[in-house]
């Protein structure tokens, strides 16, 4: 008997009871999922890796209930975006899809950017099991009015947040703020797109980072009263409109949620974009 062989007696014996067996099944499932390498197949040859409920809540918003349809009626599928508060990455992963419905070979170039680190390996599987590395860079930092670190609060189901936004319970960890100059540098040329979806900091990037929004075609902000400005939906409306950006389209319209208001909203360019 080879040492090959002698290995498989030796698991065929470990895993004889049926009852070890489920409990290892069930422990691999929920929580080494990335250590399963198990992928599901969204079409055009794109996969996910498997998740659990956390994650897909997620998913079911952006592929299942449509929550950025609208975006397809009023604007063309981008080639070059930033995504931030990327989470998982499906709305990169959203966007690429219907890009190769229709181009079947087409090639994309994203920023994915987000404070969190709570999904990052998770993240780093989505790149690799799809052989995005050259096309995806992922960005790990928050979108603050200040240079320096500042105190990010990780919390379940995409409740993650800056701590002066929300004071919610959640575990806090200080994160570098990333500079509008340092993303540019990142990610220079001009954008057909920039995502925002960062549970209220929309407010510090429209405040601090026009250098960074000038350089994209379109601004698609998820918007939430609760902001720091005060002003809710009406101040963010004028402060695209400071920087040269006009509503374009209420992609999702109001909605309560908790004691405030969210929506998501897209502004067009109409300045031109501003690459210097």
């Amino acid at each position: 008997m080879n040492w090959k062989e002698i290995k498989r007696s030796l698991w065929s014996a470990a895993l004889f009871s049926q009852g070890l067996r489920r409990r290892l099944a069930f422990q691999l499932k929920h929580y080494y999922q990335e250590d399963l390498d198990v992928r599901i197949p969204l079409g055009q040859n794109l996969y996910c890796p498997l998740f659990g409920e956390e994650v897909g809540s997620c998913f079911e918003e952006i592929f299942l209930r449509g929550e950025y349809n609208g975006l397809l009626e009023h604007a063309p599928l981008p080639r070059q975006w930033l995504d931030f508060g990327c989470y998982t990455g499906f709305f990169s992963l959203w966007l690429l899809w219907h890009l190769r419905c229709h181009e079947p070979s087409a090639t994309c170039k994203a920023l994915l950017v987000d404070a969190d680190n709570q999904h990052m390996k998770w993240l780093e599987q989505l790149i690799h099991i799809n052989g995005l590395e050259k096309q995806w860079m992922f960005l790990h930092g928050a979108i603050a009015d200040h240079d320096g670190e500042c105190e990010f609060v990780e919390r379940s189901y995409m409740g993650s947040s800056l701590r002066a936004i929300d004071n919610k319970p959640g575990r806090g960890r200080l994160v570098k703020s990333l500079s509008p100059a340092e993303i540019i540098e990142f990610f220079p040329g001009s954008y057909d797109l920039i995502k925002l979806d960062m549970e209220g900091a929309e407010y510090e990037f429209l405040l601090r980072y026009g250098d960074v929004a000038r350089r994209s075609s379109r601004l698609l902000i998820e918007w939430h009263s609760w902001h720091l400005g005060g002003g809710g939906y009406a101040q963010i409306c004028q402060m695209a409109s400071k920087i040269g950006f006009a509503l374009e389209a209420e992609i999702q319209p109001a909605r309560r949620v908790g004691d405030g208001m969210t929506g998501v909203s897209l502004f067009r360019n109409t300045q031109g974009q501003n690459i210097v």
